[in-house]
């Protein structure tokens, strides 16, 4: 793998430069999806669930019946609850890090980062919903559809019993708490922008190059943020485009993947396994979403 990856590095590398102004211009449209959508809808809901979960104030959570469904203890439903309401790739660094803590086991790890995958509930009901479809209902469909997927990828994965011990870092003052949270959560949005920006130059220069029927499901692919907006511009009837949203929605989009492998560094992962999990996401998501529109929309 690494033999193919850098060449193909080195291609990008001289492409970009032979078109700078296709790179800019993708690299603006990064920092724009970075600096307009995700951190508005992102920065305060990391920090504060970031906060709540090192002093265990998800223990105050009742999840009567979620520990048994799921084959996990208390600390390990509110660590998934967390990568619910972080959102990728953020969560996915939480897991990771619980690992490094010595929390969690490898194979609890494992698969948690293979199940709990979702986008923030900020941009599915605030961007997807409120902005696209100036509908609330509609976007808390979308993130619960992503909820619903996850648990039962968790539910069907029950054979590996998840165990996990509280966070360490409870017994810091409060005020350090919050201020390793907003650190934390600061450089999380850092390089989720310098990962978007990255991803979105190169793969725009090189799509450029493609048929337009071609390149356009490879970009709406490519990055689920950017992705969602190209969705609303085809011209298809609106519950197919928001069937289309959902799978986008629970896939990730390319972009979110190698982000979660690149800033994941202590739990080794298989890629082929990690795709094969967001596809089977992707579809209950988009079966979920479906019985919830017919039930109440």
């Amino acid at each position: 793998m690494k033999k193919l990856l850098l060449p193909f590095l080195l291609f990008s590398f001289l492409i970009t430069l032979c078109f700078g102004s296709l790179t800019l211009q993708y690299a603006q449209q990064g920092l724009t999806i970075w600096f307009e959508k995700l951190v508005p809808s992102m920065f305060v809901t990391m920090v504060l669930v970031k906060f709540l979960y090192h002093t265990h104030a998800f223990a105050l959570v009742p999840l009567p019946f979620l520990p048994t469904l799921l084959n996990m203890n208390k600390a390990g439903v509110q660590l998934v609850l967390c990568t619910m309401l972080l959102g990728f790739p953020t969560g996915s660094l939480l897991i990771d890090e619980a690992y490094h803590e010595h929390t969690l086991s490898l194979p609890q790890a494992k698969r948690l980062l293979y199940t709990c995958c979702f986008a923030t509930p900020g941009f599915v009901i605030m961007t997807c919903g409120v902005v696209f479809y100036h509908s609330v209902k509609i976007g808390i469909l979308l993130y619960a559809a992503q909820l619903f997927a996850g648990l039962f990828l968790l539910f069907f994965t029950r054979k590996q019993s998840v165990q996990a011990a509280l966070s360490p870092s409870a017994a810091q003052p409060m005020m350090k708490q919050l201020s390793i949270a907003v650190k934390e959560s600061g450089l999380s949005l850092y390089m989720i922008g310098g990962y978007l920006m990255l991803f979105l130059s190169i793969s725009g220069v090189l799509l450029s190059f493609l048929p337009e029927a071609v390149a356009l499901p490879l970009r709406i692919s490519a990055e689920f943020s950017s992705g969602a907006v190209l969705l609303q511009s085809l011209p298809y009837a609106p519950i197919l485009i928001q069937l289309l949203l959902c799978v986008l929605l629970s896939f990730g989009g390319f972009c979110v993947h190698m982000q979660i492998f690149s800033m994941v560094e202590h739990v080794p992962l298989s890629y082929g396994k990690f795709l094969l999990f967001r596809l089977l996401q992707a579809l209950f998501s988009c079966l979920s979403f479906y019985m919830l529109q017919m039930l109440f929309l």
